[in-house]
């Protein structure tokens, strides 16, 4: 867990900091990893009281999914319209 999703999260959040174009695409990884994970652990693991902190957990990783894509979609928008007025 902690180098599936941890790790993602991590070098996600570097690739933010540093401005790297990469980190769009990154983040969005990193959020299909939480995602992943929390779902994965909703279905295996039925703790009495975990369902909260589950939900709260999925509502942040669809968040960074849509701010992610959100991003990649401005990203490509201005690479395209920069290539037109060339």
């Amino acid at each position: 867990m902690l180098i599936g999703v941890g790790v993602a999260l991590l070098v996600a959040s570097q690739l933010i900091w540093t401005r790297s174009s990469y980190a769009p695409i990154a983040a969005l990884g990193s959020g299909c990893v939480l995602l992943g994970w929390i779902t994965v652990e909703a279905v295996m693991v039925d703790v009495e009281g975990s369902r909260p902190l589950e939900i709260v957990v999925a509502g942040f990783s669809i968040l960074i999914i849509g701010l992610a894509w959100r991003w990649r979609a401005l990203v490509e928008a201005t690479q395209a319209s920069g290539n037109e007025a060339s």
